[in-house]
């Protein structure tokens, strides 16, 4: 897994990548703007930190009018952090995918806390 952060027009936004043997998934991108690198850094840590059942409201899975389900991820004050595409055929999976995508951090150690200069 990989942390791509893209900067445009003094905004940020990051996505994390896994690799797969066409190409590349992403699994978990930002659900808004930060104005610096650091910012995108300190979502992806929040998203690490995250439990399934100890942090469940601030988890939610949706679904497109298409019938495909995504998770959302929002702070304790409701801002959102992370969320993922649109592409799990069903609640139960699209949550399963959330626990596993945070696992896959913890393991890639993107989790870390930034560290103010």
């Amino acid at each position: 897994m990989r942390l791509y952060i893209d900067e445009d027009g003094g905004t940020y936004r990051w996505r994390l990548l896994r690799r797969t043997a066409s190409g590349a998934d992403v699994i978990a991108r930002a659900a808004r703007d930060y104005p610096d690198k650091d910012g995108c850094r300190a979502a992806v840590a929040t998203l690490a930190e995250a439990e399934p059942v100890g942090d469940a409201v601030a988890l939610s899975v949706r679904c497109t009018p298409d019938g495909h389900w995504w998770w959302m991820l929002t702070a304790a004050d409701g801002t959102p952090v992370a969320q993922s595409p649109a592409v799990f055929r069903d609640p139960r999976s699209c949550r399963d995918k959330f626990v596993e995508c945070v696992a896959e951090i913890r393991r890639a150690g993107l989790g870390r806390p930034v560290l103010a200069r």
